[in-house]
């Protein structure tokens, strides 16, 4: 998978602990805790995969063609029920390709279910990006990436509804340089247990072909007072070594 990616930067993670839990899903309908969808529209939707356990980490076996492009390495994780740090959903795909000669568009749905922390009164903020690297971008080629939150702990299509807090990432794509697309949103409260999901629309021109990486995180927002703390910390600590320094001298 590609390291240009903002993907996980800056977060320590706690292992997640698996948490038994089956729920009935939104149509079409399935019974998982952590799912994987395609559509040609983005109102049709297929099953791909689906996985009764939390924290799951999917790594395809092979390839799939979505109406008519071709996807390669998929490669999604979760980390539900969540940790301390965050609670983040991160897909990938090392090729996606068209090789028809007229543009494409193809949808992916990864949704996680039964998260737990962080929550409570909040702030809270949610981030999104999608990024990645650009063989051939053909013409009207692009990628976006919508992320949701679910306080209703929904699964499936549709989960991006005006319900749920969403933030939306839009990336164009031309020449050969590496893309990235970010967005955020700050919200509260946060009530457990509620769902992720990430929907990844493709749309690549004849000939185009694109890797993809999309990470969306979840994690409390310090207060003000925090940062205030932490600061005075830091003074104390520069204070205690200049003292020490002193002393040595």
């Amino acid at each position: 998978m590609m390291n240009v990616m903002k993907t996980g930067l800056g977060r320590t993670l706690l292992a997640a602990t698996a948490v038994a839990g089956v729920m009935a899903l939104a149509a079409p309908q399935a019974h998982a805790t952590f799912l994987i969808q395609t559509s040609a529209d983005g109102s049709s939707w297929n099953n791909y995969y689906s996985n009764a356990t939390d924290g799951t980490t999917y790594l395809s076996p092979g390839g799939l063609t979505v109406n008519g492009l071709s996807i390669t390495q998929v490669n999604v994780t979760s980390n539900s029920p969540g940790s301390v740090t965050a609670s983040y959903e991160d897909s990938s795909a090392f090729s996606v390709k068209n090789t028809t000669s007229a543009a494409i568009t193809a949808y992916l749905l990864v949704t996680s279910q039964n998260f737990t922390t962080p929550s409570g009164i909040g702030p809270f903020e949610l981030d999104n990006s999608i990024a990645g690297t650009i063989t051939n971008a053909g013409i009207g080629s692009s990628v976006q990436d919508r992320s949701a939150v679910s306080q209703l702990n929904l699964s499936g299509a549709p989960i991006l509804g005006s319900s749920n807090i969403t933030s939306w990432a839009v990336a164009p794509l031309s020449g050969h340089a590496p893309y990235l697309a970010d967005t955020n949103i700050v919200f509260s409260p946060l009530a457990s247990p509620y769902s992720m999901a990430q929907e990844i629309e493709i749309t690549l021109g004849a000939g185009a072909q694109i890797a993809i990486t999309a990470d969306s995180q979840l994690y409390a927002v310090p207060e003000p007072a925090t940062y205030a703390t932490f600061a005075v910390g830091l003074l104390a600590l520069a204070g205690m070594g200049f003292t020490a320094a002193r002393r040595r001298g």
